[in-house]
């Protein structure tokens, strides 16, 4: 609490009272009146040890309390004011704000490879082939037979071979075994990716009758070209595939070429 402004004992000397302005010790100074307790009249008819006993007593009072004001004044003085211990107190009772640090975390970049694919490998079944009795020759003078009924439907009447009749020969099956024998030749090698079609030996000369022949559409030029296209498609086995003429001419019976 302040102390309010006004006339206080001096601290440093009792006989003294100094100006405080409500903050600090002024040079202001005075000296203090002591009043007299006892009226001039009663002071004469007061007589003896008695009278100099109070006023003894009174000066001693009054130099106690100058004590005790001097004493808290001068604490007062020397150390700090309420107004400085109120912005220490609250110089230590403000914290600071913590920092707030952000983290910026950046996703790491994947990469994923595209798997590698193998394409697999081209496998060909092809029916072993009936095989021939004979050449066209053995039919005689009396020519071949027209193809029987019901006709594969992978028979094309109007196929023909490339030049010199060259083609490549993938199978020949037996009337008997059904027109659903060639079909399914045929189906085979179209799902390796071999175009055929299926024509009957007794409309060449140069073939024996009695038999659904199997065929690549492919045209070939002559019997190296029937061969090269069985290597391409990895096929070996001379009864699933070799170069052969069909043609008009029964002289042509004899031309088989083999892987």
């Amino acid at each position: 609490m302040a102390i309010p402004t006004g006339w206080y004992p001096d601290p440093t000397d009792p006989s003294l009272e100094r100006w405080w302005d409500g903050f600090s010790w002024t040079d202001q100074v005075r000296r203090v009146v002591v009043p007299n307790p006892m009226a001039p009249a009663a002071q004469t008819a007061t007589s003896g040890s008695g009278g100099r006993w109070l006023l003894g007593g009174l000066l001693g009072l009054v130099l106690i309390c100058v004590g005790a004001l001097a004493f808290l004044f001068g604490s007062r003085k020397a150390g700090p004011s309420d107004t400085e211990l109120a912005a220490a107190q609250r110089a230590l009772t403000t914290t600071s704000a913590p920092t707030t640090t952000t983290t910026t975390t950046i996703a790491p970049t994947t990469t994923t490879a595209a798997p590698t694919t193998t394409a697999a490998p081209v496998i060909i079944y092809v029916p072993t082939p009936v095989p021939r009795t004979g050449s066209s020759s053995s039919r005689g003078s009396s020519g071949g037979t027209s193809a029987p009924t019901p006709y594969p439907s992978s028979f094309d009447s109007s196929w023909t071979p490339g030049r010199g009749g060259w083609t490549a020969q993938l199978s020949s099956l037996a009337v008997a075994d059904g027109p659903n024998a060639a079909d399914d030749a045929v189906a085979q090698l179209s799902s390796a990716g071999i175009e055929a079609i299926t024509t009957w030996s007794g409309d060449w000369e140069s073939l024996s009758d009695g038999y659904w022949v199997v065929v690549a559409t492919e045209q070939m030029y002559s019997g190296e070209d029937a061969i090269d296209f069985c290597h391409r498609y990895d096929i070996y086995n001379r009864d699933n595939c070799f170069a052969n003429i069909l043609s008009q001419n029964s002289g042509d019976s004899d031309s088989e070429m083999y892987p």
